[in-house]
């Protein structure tokens, strides 16, 4: 068995997780990409409603009304710049978002990812 350490593709450089690695038997390349299909925030509160049997208010906004709406639930300065920038990452794009594929994370483990409301209803 060898140990194979994870590397990450960000902004066009490979980055290794420190401390994260995988025992993996069998011929799976030197890299491997763990990754879920990507989602939209409409998608993840659908896959909640899903998960709850609950309806969620789920309304598309404009950037502004987000910064605003984030800005108004009393979440520290950290947390609201935190939030903004990752929403600026998510819109600019060129993230990986459109490589990811989770056909060598379900080789590894050998059977489909958990659809996300069920992932979520395990975790609730």
């Amino acid at each position: 068995m060898r140990y194979r350490v994870i590397k990450v593709k960000f902004r066009d450089n490979w980055k290794t997780l420190p401390g994260a690695r995988v025992i993996a038997g069998g011929n799976y390349g030197s890299v491997l990409e763990f990754a879920g299909r990507p989602c939209r925030f409409k998608e993840l509160a659908q896959a909640a409603e899903a998960a709850t049997d609950q309806t969620i208010d789920i309304q598309e906004v404009t950037r502004n009304d987000f910064d605003l709406n984030i800005a108004q639930t009393g979440i520290s300065q950290i947390g609201l710049m935190l939030a903004k920038n990752y929403q600026d990452y998510a819109i600019a794009g060129n993230n990986g978002e459109s490589e990811a594929s989770p056909a060598v994370f379900e080789k590894v483990l050998g059977h489909s990812l958990t659809p996300l409301s069920e992932a979520l209803k395990e975790l609730l």
